[in-house]
């Protein structure tokens, strides 16, 4: 794992490990003039397979552009749960798991 400040230092740091990662957990609104929409489509040019998760606190942020971001699968609403979290991760890693995060969701609410 690898923490970044700023879109820049993150796409630094992908080009440092060489794209060695496997999931991107990004803000949308981010600091140093990449946002996190930006930065997951700059990441996934440089790797097709890198899951993304995005985060955001402002509900507008759902409609990010072009990428369909739905609560649950590849957003999520900040503030949230370290539970819910765990389970976004594991969504995102794995689409297969057993995971019914709407209701996770639900219930955290």
């Amino acid at each position: 794992m690898e923490t970044a400040g700023s879109g820049p230092e993150a796409l630094r740091l992908f080009d440092e490990q060489s794209g060695d990662f496997e999931l991107l957990l990004t803000d949308i609104v981010m600091p140093g003039g990449v946002s996190g929409v930006e930065l997951g489509r700059a990441l996934l040019a440089r790797k097709p397979s890198l899951k993304v998760l995005y985060m955001s606190g402002y509900a507008g942020d759902l409609n990010a552009g072009d990428q369909q971001l739905r609560e649950g699968v590849n957003f999520l609403q900040k503030p949230f749960t370290p539970e819910l979290l765990l389970a976004c991760v594991r969504r995102c890693l794995d689409p297969q798991a057993s995971v019914d995060l709407l209701d996770l969701i639900r219930s955290l609410k």
